[in-house]
């Protein structure tokens, strides 16, 4: 998906518009530091003490629309919108993390190693997959590039990101799933 985005679109859509390649890949940046965020959401709401995390959400959230404004006014491309949401994403995701080490206690040296290590991981391995991809000129050879770097990234996810009661809790949903 990562390299073969426009012939994906072009399935779907008779002419790809010009920018819809990098809009698509710009919002799934901004998904994966996002799902990052999900957890510090819940994690907040656990404790009961949400005036300093929805004021920072609130505030961090609403520069973008004057950012992108600026940049528009400016005359920069109209990726360069996504680029400013993403920015302010990482701001606002750093500032959460802080708050949650000063309000919730979070210990950030546990929560970078088991969560944001892991996950800078697996997604280092899609962007070395994504730069072989664009190496190989053969479709063949790109499906076969594709189907391995599943693979290796699953077996990569199963052995660094999964501990051993997260592997067993997902052994045990694929074996209710083929019993069904």
């Amino acid at each position: 998906f990562r390299s073969h985005t426009e012939a994906l679109l072009s399935l779907w859509l008779e002419n790809v518009p010009k920018y819809t390649c990098v809009f698509l890949k710009l919002i799934l940046l901004h998904s994966l530091i996002r799902s990052l965020h999900s957890p510090l959401d819940t994690l907040f709401k656990s404790v009961g003490n949400l005036k300093w995390y929805q004021l920072c959400e609130g505030v961090m959230l609403s520069f973008p629309v004057v950012a992108s404004y600026l940049l528009l006014q400016a005359g920069c491309e109209y990726y360069s919108v996504f680029i400013a949401i993403i920015v302010f994403e990482l701001l606002n995701f750093l500032l959460i993390i802080l708050i949650a080490k000063r309000i919730c206690k979070l210990s950030l040296k546990d929560y970078f190693s088991f969560v944001v290590l892991k996950c800078s991981f697996l997604f280092s391995l899609f962007i070395i997959t994504y730069f072989v991809d664009q190496q190989i000129s053969s479709i063949f050879y790109k499906i076969v590039c594709t189907i391995v770097s599943l693979i290796i990234s699953f077996m990569m996810f199963w052995v660094l990101c999964l501990n051993n009661s997260e592997r067993k809790s997902f052994s045990l949903i694929i074996k209710r799933t083929n019993e069904k």
